[in-house]
């Protein structure tokens, strides 16, 4: 076992990131992977609920969103599936509403979580084009911190209020 700042866990088990405790900061705080796993299924509920959300103004706007909520691979790959399905889904809504599509390059990446960070900040800069184009001022960018896995929930909760930015302004 490994202990570190008085958190003990075993060493090849825990994932660190960085938080701020009683006003110190960049203290290391050991995260299990029990931890780790529970957000990566929180972000994929994060990623079905943009998901609807997204495909409700799709079809407010006459686009046909298809594509099923995967079942088979890890979790990661699952979310990456998701994170893929959207990203065609924003770029059709993009595209519908006249905004400018950001060249999307190909994500490349050997860690699952940093692939689908990298493809969260693509989608991202979509989400923000239609922000734009329908002449909605976007939230002030969230500090993202901590592991890829973390990261990519901060961002999916930004997609999440901008998509909801969204449809109020559209009447979905």
């Amino acid at each position: 076992m490994a202990t570190l700042n008085g958190v003990t866990g075993a060493a090849n088990a825990s994932v660190f990131q960085k938080s701020k405790i009683a006003g110190v900061r960049n203290i290391a705080v050991a995260i299990s992977e029990a931890d780790q796993s529970a957000l990566v299924k929180e972000n994929r509920q994060l990623l079905i609920k943009n998901r609807a959300l997204a495909r409700k103004i799709a079809t407010k706007l006459g686009i046909t969103s298809s594509g099923e909520v995967p079942t088979s691979g890890t979790p990661l790959e699952q979310n990456q599936v998701l994170i893929l399905q959207n990203q065609e889904t924003f770029t059709a809504i993009a595209t519908k509403v006249g905004a400018t599509v950001p060249s999307l390059s190909a994500v490349e990446a050997t860690d699952p979580a940093e692939k689908n960070h990298k493809l969260l900040l693509q989608n991202k800069s979509i989400v923000v084009e239609i922000l734009k184009k329908l002449s909605i001022s976007p939230a002030p960018a969230a500090e993202l911190k901590g592991t890829f896995v973390d990261k990519n929930h901060s961002l999916l909760v930004g997609n999440g209020k901008a998509l909801a930015k969204i449809a109020a302004k559209l009447g979905v």
